[in-house]
């Protein structure tokens, strides 16, 4: 929530030409002028998510946000310019799936990680519950699932750092628990 408002907060300081010239005493004042409608920044914002959808680095969407964005701050009265930024790396998601094959076939309802390398992979499944019960597991070879309780968001992303734990470990893959209790949920490795 406190990253969702940050951001919420950063477009309407960024983008709301109404706001430029008052002084904010407090974000909540802010807050409050986003919440009542009284500029556009909430307008921009499910624009910006709506009509451009994911803006991976290196993506098509993300370098027609970046027009779009420039478009809107330039008619609404600010100087901007963009630099171009040589050899992004540019992740595109294939088809992601993943199945439980034994005591049934079952399919699982994932998304990849940003950066996952392709490939098939196929393994013994090793769960564990929270990060301490990583180190007393033997997962060589394994497929490493997180079963954590959720407790919020901060706590779930924790998890999906392992990867890099589980790779020095010889494990063959690690299956992070969402970061969101009911849809799969796309973010990114990292140190990877």
């Amino acid at each position: 929530m406190e990253l969702s408002l940050c951001y919420l907060l950063i477009t309407a300081l960024v983008f709301t030409s109404a706001l430029r010239n008052k002084s904010i005493a407090t974000s909540e004042v802010l807050l409050n002028e986003i919440i009542s409608g009284q500029d556009d920044s909430l307008k921009w914002l499910a624009e910006l998510c709506d009509d451009f959808g994911p803006r991976k680095t290196g993506s098509e969407s993300l370098e027609k946000a970046i027009d779009w964005v420039m478009e809107s701050l330039r008619a609404s009265g600010f100087e901007v310019h963009s630099e171009p930024v040589p050899g992004l790396p540019n992740w595109i998601r294939g088809e992601d799936t993943a199945y439980i094959i034994e005591p049934r076939k079952h399919k699982l309802n994932i998304l990849a990680i940003d950066g996952s390398p392709p490939g098939l992979v196929e393994g013994e499944v090793v769960v564990i519950r929270d990060k301490e019960e990583l180190q007393n597991k033997t997962v060589k070879g394994k497929i490493v699932v997180t079963a954590q309780n959720w407790t919020d968001y901060p706590n779930a992303l924790k998890y999906r750092k392992l990867a890099k734990e589980v790779a020095k470990r010889g494990g063959l893959a690690l299956l992070a628990k969402s970061a969101t209790p009911l849809l799969p949920h796309s973010g990114r490795l990292f140190d990877q």
